[in-house]
């Protein structure tokens, strides 16, 4: 089974484009005084809403691993009778 690079490393990618966010972010507030801080912070903020861009269009795909899902139901499965409304 391949997969793209996109698929693998899609969670990294975006891992480091936050790590990229929270730096500039952190050296805005170390370096408030630095002609460039206003740049590092419009960084920041470009690149945290460029993450919630990306979750919104569901990018990169959710781990199908049944482990991270508690609401997992396989073909087949039906609902516990604690679950129905009485």
């Amino acid at each position: 089974m391949k997969a793209n690079f996109f698929e693998l490393g899609g969670h990294s990618l975006k891992a480091i484009m936050l790590a990229i966010a929270f730096l500039c972010w952190a050296a805005n507030q170390r370096w408030p005084g630095l002609r460039r801080a206003t740049l590092l912070n419009d960084i920041a903020i470009a690149l945290f809403v460029l993450d919630v861009l990306l979750v919104m269009m569901g990018w990169p795909a959710a781990s199908s691993d049944e482990s991270l899902a508690k609401t997992h139901v396989e073909q087949g499965d039906k609902p516990s009778d604690h679950a129905q409304p009485n």
